[in-house]
């Protein structure tokens, strides 16, 4: 008797693994044939270099697919699985990523100007050299994730959280990041000429030598955020929070900081005078000359 059940059991498993086999097979097809394959089960889908334009693949299951070099310009993923898949030199141009899911993907060296990715899930992933120019990450969780030299210039980042990313070298100029959540991030060498960071928060954010001139850094919480020899050169920093902040020998020429929270902060070797400053509030800050001010200790 136990023998026979456990022959059923193998011809039932053997059945549901060919049914599902040619459910994939049968997907495949479909979207070779119609480009229109909304819903489909493509996991694991070898579709290198495939000419996917204008596809519909809104909530398609695309986990651990290889799409290396496909093109997607225009499609719709709209609500996709994307965990795990491969899109390294793919071309995802305009492309509609409403409230997709990607997770653990290679998006590097990806063309994803102007795509929407406003509200994706977006974790663990490696974005390196990527370019999204003029894209929309509105309110989209990016953490974790590996942004070396990617260019995000003029894209919508507001409300956005990239937590503990590594955007090392990125190119944010014209960014709107305002309200976004940057703590713990790697902006190394980043350029955020122009960039909209007001209300933003920066805390224990790594910025050494990051060019920010002229952006809007208004009521930020920048506290503990490293701003080694930066370039804050005509930057709006009024009523920003920069207590405990490292500006050791930052350009802050023509700086805006009036209302800053400075408490604690390092100003060593920081061209002070040539910044507006009124009303700051200095509790054992380390002014330029070495000495501590402590104004407006209580």
């Amino acid at each position: 008797m136990k023998l026979l059940k456990l022959l059923i059991l193998i011809i039932f498993a053997h059945g549901c693994a060919e049914n599902q086999f040619k459910g994939e097979i049968d997907d495949l097809n479909k979207l070779e044939a119609t480009r229109a394959c909304q819903g489909c089960d493509l996991k694991g889908a070898d579709l290198r270099e495939a000419n996917l334009k204008e596809a519909d693949l809104r909530e398609a299951n695309l986990k651990g697919a290889d799409l290396r070099g496909a093109n997607l310009k225009e499609a719709n993923l709209k609500g996709a699985d994307l965990e795990d898949v491969d899109l390294k030199r793919a071309t995802l141009t305009r492309a509609n990523m409403v409230g997709s899911k990607i997770i653990g993907a290679n998006l590097s060296h990806a063309t994803l100007d102007g795509a929407n990715l406003s509200k994706v899930h977006l974790e663990r992933s490696t974005l390196a050299n990527a370019t999204l120019i003029g894209s929309d990450l509105s309110g989209a969780f990016l953490g974790f994730s590996n942004f070396t030299r990617a260019d995000l210039s003029g894209a919508n980042l507001s409300q956005a959280n990239m937590t503990a990313d590594v955007l090392f070298g990125a190119n944010l100029t014209g960014a709107n990041l305002t309200a976004a959540y940057l703590t713990d991030l790697s902006l190394q060498l980043a350029n955020l000429t122009g960039a909209n960071l007001s209300g933003a928060r920066l805390g224990r954010s790594y910025l050494r030598r990051a060019i920010l001139i002229e952006a809007n850094l208004s009521k930020a919480d920048l506290s503990r955020a490293d701003l080694h020899r930066a370039n804050l050169k005509k930057a709006v920093l009024t009523g920003a929070n920069l207590s405990r902040a490292n500006l050791a020998e930052a350009n802050i020429n023509q700086a805006n900081l009036n209302n800053a929270n400075l408490k604690r902060a390092n100003l060593t070797g920081v061209d002070w005078n040539k910044s507006s400053h009124e009303g700051v509030i200095l509790c054992l800050t380390i002014m330029p000359d070495g000495g501590r001010d402590n104004s407006d200790c209580k």
